[in-house]
């Protein structure tokens, strides 16, 4: 059974390992996304995919699992860009790595 498409949107430490996790165990990375060029192209060579940066690709209208794995403060900003581009159609999970801060604050 396959998972189906998988897009990082945020390719820092925990996305770009999540990218290297997907690779390792053959699954459908679709493609990661990151804010700088600089970045994106270290995440490239590092993940083996190619890492977007800039505005968000349409390509992640494409992938059925979204992993959102940007910083806290970020989250709102991201999540509406998805929302507002319609990035979102063909998502089926959409999942947030976050734990920068404690759950009670």
């Amino acid at each position: 059974m396959s998972l189906g498409s998988i897009y990082i949107v945020g390719a820092g430490r925990v996305g770009t390992a999540l990218g290297l996790l997907a690779q390792r165990a053959g699954l459908d990375l679709t493609g990661l996304w990151t804010r700088g060029r600089e970045s994106a192209r270290r995440v490239s060579q590092t993940v083996g995919r190619e890492c977007s940066w800039g505005p968000l690709p349409d390509a992640i209208g494409r992938a059925r699992i979204v992993i959102v794995s940007v910083s806290d403060p970020e989250v709102q900003a991201v999540a509406g860009a998805l929302l507002d581009g319609g990035l979102l159609r063909g998502c089926e999970v959409l999942l947030h790595c976050g734990g920068a801060r404690a759950a009670r604050e």
